[in-house]
């Protein structure tokens, strides 16, 4: 919070000031939620705003101006979280208000034990102490001594400025933190951590019947493999099958939430537009309510002038990470002749625009990237000079692609060309039913002369990993895809969903799709284990940065890591080309991965 190389100092530091301010039930004394002053506390412990609207700050190690909000290591849920081997131990009103129960001083000395993560609290501290009041947090905040009277470390922030009504309304706020009453979580008795976790998954009325599929049975598996009485949070899962027109479908959800409220939405299926999944995450982000890794090919783009999506997590933005690692890739290796994008719904649209505009900016070097090895570099001359066609209908229109027209379109463009096709898979069952009747049947007089574009660049998020059949066009196609090629995905899927797959009794139809839902089943029950029985809808989601970040192995997607706030786990995007016999031809990784 002091900036700079100070930071992981300053949050280790402050982790031991909470783990001084912590553990346990709240005590009579402890200071109660007010109303009216709870959005001011808010503000100031989330914001960094005082009551008067001024900047919160302290004085850290060496005088230096500490501005960073309480939340900015305390977390939005106060239940801390870590930086190296430090441990920023929780502050909720449970933890904060009562001396820790149940934990006497190590009989060593004053070595505090091992935490359960395995990290470490400096050598030094005692966790014996009185239970923070108005008086004593403010003396904490203030001059940096505890509830025990003992001096905090000098990296803690000295809050000189925070008068009376400061800390009684960030006491305010503090009084609100709980992990103990979250709507959705069916306690199995007063004080118990084991009871039932209400949740739904979301199925809209436009998504395929195969993706549905893959989503159900693994759902339903897995919550199956977790009924057993020795599971502390067993899942009850429901399923909202929307219906209707999209305007309302707010209401439906809100019908089914308050007829059984619950605790998040696991995974989903939409439909292939971007708008597909709008209302959906628009409903979560208004509730408050954990909206996870979805089956959405493309995530709704939020508006410029809306705050960023909070509650709602996505494996991969689809086709805009496609469009910023295409852009770099061309920009490094710019295309002799055009460069035309075809799309055909508003979904297309974007993505094309979101090229064209990184595209004709000036350069900047802004961007890293994994790919200097192998860039695609199949036009390798040196050209500053783009002639940037973008070739579709009007915005918000969806036509089939005639494949007449589709080879008419293919036939204007040369070798020296480059075709981004940002369509659904209309066009690209259009393209091969074209060129495989070409030679043959010539839709104009020139089309026997026609020999199309040198290089053709597909998106996954638009038409799936499926190859192109006619061979007069697979040597030209690259995919551009956040997921793996599918040698290493069927790699991936034989160390974790394959062997899940068998214990549950599982068909494996649709690999890229249930590992998708294997993933989020996995990472669910991964960041409720890290909770350790606390139940709080912020704590899951800053549970599941944690689970998330530097994943390797991450179902079909290339990598996948979370910092705080974030909620896009894919950062990359990768090239692929078809390998193998023109009968048996598979994507193939192309280069390594782009990180716009």
């Amino acid at each position: 919070m002091a900036g700079g190389h100070r930071f992981g100092r300053f949050v280790a530091v402050l982790g031991l000031f909470i783990c001084q301010v912590a553990m346990a039930a709240q005590q009579d004394d402890a200071p109660s939620a007010s109303p009216n002053q709870a959005s001011a506390g808010l503000r100031l412990y989330r914001d960094g705003l005082l009551p008067g609207g001024a900047r919160l700050s302290g004085l850290g190690a060496g005088a230096a101006t500490v501005t960073t909000p309480c939340a900015g290591c305390h977390r939005d849920s106060g239940m801390g979280g870590g930086e190296g081997n430090q441990r920023v131990a929780p502050i909720t009103a449970a933890d904060l208000f009562q001396a820790p129960a149940g934990l006497a001083r190590p009989a060593a000395g004053d070595r505090l034990p091992r935490e359960r993560s395995g990290a470490t609290v400096q050598p030094g501290r005692r966790l014996s102490r009185p239970g923070y009041d108005l008086k004593t947090l403010a003396r904490a905040l203030r001059t940096g001594v505890d509830a025990a009277g003992r001096p905090l470390d000098a990296l803690m922030p000295r809050y000189t400025q925070l008068d009376d009504a400061a800390v009684q309304t960030l006491a305010d706020h503090l009084a609100t933190l709980h992990t103990d009453a979250a709507p959705g979580w069916t306690q199995a008795g007063a004080g118990a951590t084991q009871g039932e976790l209400h949740l739904t998954t979301i199925v809209t009325p436009d998504a395929a019947p195969l993706r549905v599929r893959a989503l159900l049975e693994s759902l339903h598996a897995w919550q199956a493999q977790h009924q057993s009485p020795r599971v502390r949070l067993r899942p009850v899962l429901q399923v909202w099958r929307l219906e209707g027109a999209p305007a309302d479908w707010p209401a439906q959800l809100a019908t089914w939430q308050a007829r059984q409220p619950v605790f998040a939405v696991l995974s989903g299926a939409a439909g292939a537009s971007s708008e597909s999944w709008r209302p959906v995450q628009d409903w979560c982000e208004r509730e408050a309510l954990p909206c996870l890794l979805p089956l959405v090919d493309t995530p709704p783009e939020d508006a410029a002038a809306a705050p960023p999506a909070r509650w709602t997590l996505h494996g991969s933005t689809g086709s805009r990470m496609e469009a910023q690692a295409l852009a770099v890739l061309l920009r490094q290796s710019p295309v002799n002749g055009r460069l035309t994008q075809w799309f055909d719904d508003t979904t297309g649209a974007r993505a094309a625009g979101l090229l064209e505009a990184a595209l004709t900016r000036p350069d900047d070097h802004d961007h890293d990237h994994d790919n200097d090895n192998d860039n695609d570099n199949d036009n390798d001359q040196d050209q500053d000079h783009h002639d940037h066609a973008v070739e579709g209908r009007a915005a918000g229109q969806t036509e089939p692609v005639d494949a007449a027209a589709a080879l008419a379109r293919w036939c204007t463009l040369g070798e020296a060309d480059t075709l981004v096709i940002w369509s659904g898979p209309a066009v690209l069952a259009a393209l091969d039913q074209a060129l495989d009747q070409a030679p043959a049947t010539p839709v104009t007089p020139t089309t026997a002369d026609c020999t199309g574009p040198g290089r053709v660049y597909l998106s996954a998020s638009r038409l799936g990993h499926r190859p192109p059949r006619a061979p007069a066009w697979q040597h030209r196609a690259r995919l551009v895809s956040t997921e793996v090629d599918d040698q290493r995905l069927h790699a991936r899927t034989a160390i974790a969903l394959q062997p899940w797959a068998r214990r549950s009794g599982l068909d494996l139809f649709d690999e890229r799709e249930q590992a998708k839902v294997h993933a989020a089943t996995s990472w669910f029950t991964e960041a409720l284990a890290r909770m350790q029985g606390r139940v709080g809808r912020d704590y899951l989601m800053e549970s599941l940065e944690r689970t998330l970040d530097n994943r390797a192995l991450a179902g079909p997607w290339l990598s996948v890591s979370l910092g705080p706030g974030q909620r896009t786990a894919v950062k990359s995007a990768q090239i692929l080309h078809l390998d193998g016999s023109a009968a048996s031809r598979r994507w193939r990784a192309h280069g390594q991965a782009i990180r716009p």
